[in-house]
């Protein structure tokens, strides 16, 4: 079962974490970050009217504790669905197989802030 743009579909293919998305319209690319409790990686999602670079945070609840399972991520995601500003990044759709879940957002293409904010640092720096 999983969610996708708040209707529940069920589906009944077994696949692997990474090509599980298929019939809906993912496509599960390269692996950017490894976190604590998952990982993160590029996707695609195809459709008739469009093609949509996005990314993706892959959480497998059977890897995490469980008292991230049971009051953290709800949390988290209840935040990242309510959340609605220009610079923080939007979600696309949730999506739940078995114990992995899926969070699409959409891709920021130009990096982490983090280093966005060490470049302009180390601009003030060469013209002081």
């Amino acid at each position: 079962m999983f969610l996708f743009h708040n209707k529940i579909h069920e589906s009944k293919t077994k696949l692997s974490k990474t090509n599980a998305l298929k019939p809906e319209g993912y496509i599960i690319l390269d692996h950017i970050s490894q976190g604590s409790f998952g990982e993160v990686r590029h996707a695609k999602f195809l459709s008739e009217e469009d093609d949509l670079n996005l990314v993706v945070k892959i959480i497998d609840t059977n890897e995490t504790s469980k008292e991230y399972v049971s009051k953290f991520l709800p949390r988290e995601l209840d935040v990242m669905q309510k959340t609605n500003h220009p610079y923080i990044v939007q979600i696309h759709s949730i999506l739940k197989k078995k114990a992995i879940l899926y969070i699409f957002m959409a891709n920021a293409e130009k990096g982490k802030i983090i280093f966005y904010s060490f470049f302009k640092k180390s601009l003030i720096y060469l013209y002081c």
